[in-house]
Formats: structure tokens, sequence, C-alpha cells
């Protein structure tokens, strides 16, 4: 029996950004991948269209410079060179006058170059945003409540999480450097 043959194989399921990436990862530990689409392209949501003389990416989001995992993994593919920044972002996600939540930083706590974020805040100011920052240590006071009422709604199904989940505690490192780099989702719990 082959190597190849005594692998395991794996469907994953959404050839969006996270199904390119977690077959990626798969296929590099030597499990056989088939990644299910039903679009003809893959990327998910994030494409690229044109109007005349104008091209344009919804997956611009993406290089505000949050998101240095989504470049790692274009220079992984080998497309790099296919990827297009515009000089200047301009989405109006937000309305004249909208609020937005800002919190989960823990991807800079050891960053040594420049902070991540939007580079052009003059759209907050344009727009007369409110940028409200937020932690959970701010709260204290309200646990009781929120145990209460998260709990319930948890428990009733009216609230779902996602988190990431490592298993043996020889892998804690690991999980901590993939916590400081941005490349988990929700709480990152360590299985022993």
């Amino acid at each position: 029996m082959t190597a190849q043959a005594a692998a395991p194989h794996v469907a994953v399921v959404g050839g969006g950004l996270a199904g390119i990436t977690a077959a990626i990862a798969l296929a590099e530990t030597g499990t056989r991948v088939t990644l299910l689409e039903s679009k003809p392209r893959l990327g998910g949501a994030t494409c690229s269209f044109s109007r005349g003389e104008l091209t344009v990416d919804n997956g611009q989001h993406v290089f505000l410079r949050c998101c240095s995992a989504y470049r790692g993994l274009l220079a992984r593919l080998g497309m790099t060179g296919s990827v297009t920044l515009q000089d200047r972002f301009d989405v109006t996600v937000l309305r004249p006058g909208g609020r937005a939540a800002l919190c989960g930083s823990i991807s800079d706590y050891d960053r040594t170059g420049t902070a991540c974020g939007p580079r052009n805040l003059f759209l907050a100011t344009a727009k007369n945003l409110t940028l409200r920052g937020f932690r959970g240590s701010g709260s204290v006071h309200r646990m009781a409540e929120m145990q209460r009422e998260l709990g319930s709604w948890l428990r009733a199904g009216r609230l779902r999480h996602r988190e990431t989940v490592v298993d043996g505690l020889a892998n804690a490192p690991e999980a901590l450097i993939r916590v400081l780099a941005g490349e988990t989702v929700g709480k990152t719990l360590v299985k022993i």
C-alpha cells in the first residue's frame, strides 16, 4: 500500500477563502483533499469584474492591512502578481452617521512593523462616523447579567459561536503563535 493510498481523504465543501486555506493546510499534511465548489470559479464571494475601463474588486477589504494571512495565501498560490491594489479605497459600507464597534487586536500584540488598520480614516470624519472600541474587561460589572442572558441564548440555540480547538498540550505554543498571527477564529482552546 502506498503512502498516498493510506492517507485519509477529506472533502472540503466551499471554495471560498476559508475552504481554499483549509484544503491547502490539509494537503500539506499529506491528506488527500477534494475541494467542492458549486460556482465555476474559486474565491467564494470575493471576485473582480470590469465595467468599461474600471475594474472592481470586492475582495479589497482584505487588504486593509489587517489580513496579512490573505496575502500569505496568495503567495502560497503563486497569485501575488495577479492582484492589483487600488490607490484609494472607498467603499460605502457605513452610511453617513454610521457606527462601528472595534475589538480584537491581539494579532497586533507582537507586531514589529506598521500597525494594521485602514489608512484613510478621513472617511470617518467625512461621513460623521462613530468608531467605538470595546473590551470585555470594560464591562466586568455586568458579568452576571451577561452570563445569564448569553447562557440562555446558547442553550436555546439562538446564539452560535465558532472557536478554534487544538489537540494536545504539546501544540499549545503553536496555537498561541496562530492567535498572535490572527490565524484563528473565535476563542482558541487547547484540548488536553
